[in-house]
């Protein structure tokens, strides 16, 4: 049995990947302002890192609009919506994107007609 566990730790070990394989951190920050430049964070949400992982954020802005974001080890996408109607179209930002530097400003009007400013970018700390 002695003979055998140096055998089984080289095979053990051989089968083992190299860090050059795993993902970088990749985040997704949103921020959001109003007309009359009320502004917040509204979140900085972490990839996950596992293949076929996924998370689900919804986040509710002044009680008018929702912006949700799908995440997993390969990509965030955003929907950003009044109720049932689209405010935007579908944003897919692929997780190398995020790996680097992004950034992306995006207005949206709501049926009320008041405007609102979001940021979405890539560096935030969760």
């Amino acid at each position: 049995m002695t003979r055998l566990a140096p055998l089984l730790l080289t095979l053990t070990l051989a089968g083992c990947s190299s860090d050059d394989d795993a993902p970088a951190f990749a985040a997704l920050g949103i921020e959001v302002e109003n007309e009359i430049g009320g502004r917040s964070q509204v979140s900085c949400e972490a990839l996950p890192f596992l293949p076929g992982s996924r998370r689900l954020t919804e986040h509710v802005i002044d009680g008018v609009f929702s912006i949700t974001v799908w995440s997993s080890a390969s990509e965030a996408r955003l929907t950003f919506e009044e109720g049932a109607r689209e405010l935007n179209p579908e944003l897919v930002i692929p997780r190398a994107t995020l790996e680097g530097e992004y950034a992306e400003e995006l207005t949206l009007r709501v049926v009320s007609g008041q405007r609102y400013f979001v940021s979405i970018g890539s560096g935030c700390t969760p």
